[in-house]
């Protein structure tokens, strides 16, 4: 059974139930989309680095964290609409949670909040869904 994860966000107690793989693979795919790029050149780097031999027996995901060492490595490849496609997959409401209630839109929810604050949730939400993709913590740059 996946456990509520918990974390304050600007005086915000928010919990998280981390979404079903089955659900998450797309948005999954859709990151990937947005961060080949970085995996090619990470590649590429390894492959100079170490040898193609070395490089090619590397799994992909021992290189992912690289890509997230910071959010702003992240956000500054997301585009508009994957940031609302990103929040309304991560952020449904069956499973998402702000000072103990359910949050039933999240457009009435962040209304209330600047747009940093709904990026630290997407983060979060980033964090919980993916930790294995993005090595588990996107860092303190928001």
């Amino acid at each position: 059974m996946r456990e509520q994860v918990k974390q304050n966000i600007d005086g915000v107690e928010y919990g998280l139930y981390p979404i079903s793989p089955f659900k998450s693979a797309p948005v999954l795919t859709r990151l990937l989309k947005i961060f080949g790029s970085s995996v090619l050149k990470m590649i590429v780097g390894a492959i100079e680095k170490d040898g193609a031999k070395k490089a090619l027996d590397t799994d992909i995901k021992d290189l992912l964290p690289q890509m997230a060492e910071t959010l702003d490595v992240v956000l500054e490849k997301l585009g508009e609409d994957d940031i609302e496609y990103v929040s309304k997959k991560l952020l449904a409401q069956d499973h998402f949670f702000a000072d103990g209630k359910k949050v039933s839109g999240l457009e009435v929810h962040f209304s209330n909040h600047s747009v940093f604050h709904l990026l630290k949730v997407i983060k979060f939400s980033l964090e919980v869904n993916y930790k294995d993709f993005l090595g588990g913590n996107l860092g303190d740059g928001i």
